[in-house]
């Protein structure tokens, strides 16, 4: 699980990102998000025909996806064609980013397939786009190039409007001291303390009807209400994952820099702390934490591969392979995890994998798929 050493390596490296390419392109009927994209594909016109009031029209979807759509479609009028731009698009950047930001890079790798390909994949195409072209910007971050970065931002958010919550991030270059952790923890446990009363009370803001019209209130109103994102009970399951989530990073990077091994990003990583508080009170701001999720897998590679140097001078294999099975197991719960008020677990949208080379189709899949509205 170590780093790109030799031609090996970078052979096998090769061949996982191809792997996830592949997979990715020539699924067929997976995912809710890629069944509804597939639907609406044969809408989309060809390049010759498109003007700027055309790409403006949609009222769900930015200019840079419509446009990457019209694109796709008149050099081989295929939704299959465009999955493989899609998928060679982000798992390009995503596998030389990981690659780039880590020694232990198929740690990274398998991380990034077990926690978010299949979400990145077959789920939020559009925001994945703007994910990778953050990730591809972070060099202009690094370098302090603040104008290529918010052109970058601009960029993404041609693809989905949630970008803009990038123009925030240089603000968050910065090392996690003493200080900011005493503040960062007092804020988490003040937000804890008041979150059931707190998402009470936004709910009942909701519920009123006082968002405005054709601004994602449909999409406000399902996080407000999932058992999963808008649940504001006490449950030991929630103070673990808040745990997890917020205090777990902000002790781990501070002890990583008392010992001399500084964490990259680890701005970032606060800020995704500090996203996740936000989301405990509305919920819609989980989906802001997916532009860092590739950074949280690199620290989580910290976790499972220095972690264990520091700590422990024998076993130290065992112990990291340990945390790694343990991360995967905590991940990988989300799949078993029942879809609304269906009697289907998560994991149906994605398994068993079917391709357009036999064109099988799952029955528990295609009736979630005639169940969802989109």
């Amino acid at each position: 699980m170590r780093h790109i050493e030799n031609k090996k390596s970078r052979n096998l490296f090769n061949l996982i990102c191809c792997i996830f390419i592949v997979l990715s392109s020539i699924a067929y009927h997976i995912g809710t998000d890629a069944y509804a994209y597939l639907k609406e594909f044969d809408k989309y016109i060809i390049l010759s025909d498109i003007d700027t009031k055309y790409l403006l029209s949609f009222s769900r979807y930015q200019p840079g996806w419509v446009l990457f759509q019209v694109l796709s479609k008149s050099i081989i009028p295929s939704y299959y064609f465009m999955k493989l731009l899609y998928a060679s698009f982000i798992n390009i950047i995503i596998c030389n980013f990981i690659r780039s930001n880590t020694k232990y890079v198929f740690t990274g790798l398998l991380l990034y397939g077990v926690i978010l390909y299949l979400f990145f994949n077959f789920e939020i195409y559009r925001q994945a786009m703007a994910v990778a072209i953050f990730l591809f910007s972070l060099k202009f971050f690094n370098a302090r190039k603040w104008i290529k970065y918010i052109i970058s931002v601009g960029c993404a958010f041609l693809f989905h409007s949630s970008a803009l919550i990038l123009l925030l991030v240089p603000f968050f270059k910065f090392k996690l001291h003493k200080q900011q952790l005493i503040i960062s923890i007092a804020l988490a446990i003040g937000v804890f303390a008041i979150k059931d009363l707190t998402l009470n009370y936004v709910q009942s803001f909701f519920s009123l009807g006082l968002m405005p019209i054709g601004s994602g209130s449909d999409l406000i109103e399902y996080y407000m209400n999932s058992d999963r994102y808008g649940d504001s009970g006490f449950s030991i399951s929630n103070l673990i994952y808040y745990c997890f989530y917020v205090i777990f990073p902000l002790f781990s990077i501070y002890y990583f820099n008392n010992k001399g091994y500084e964490v990259k990003y680890q701005g970032l990583i606060v800020f995704s702390c500090l996203i996740y508080l936000i989301s405990q009170i509305i919920p819609i701001f989980f989906r802001l934490n997916q532009y860092f999720q590739v950074i949280n897998i690199l620290f989580y590679v910290d976790i499972i591969m220095v972690l264990p140097q520091i700590l422990f001078k024998r076993n130290r294999k065992l112990v990291s392979t340990t945390i790694c099975v343990c991360f995967i197991y905590f991940f990988s719960g989300t799949y078993f995890q029942e879809i609304g008020n269906m009697r289907y677990k998560s994991g149906v949208r994605y398994y068993p994998y079917y391709s357009i080379i036999t064109e099988q189709t799952s029955p528990a899949r295609e009736e979630i798929f005639n169940n969802i509205s989109y």
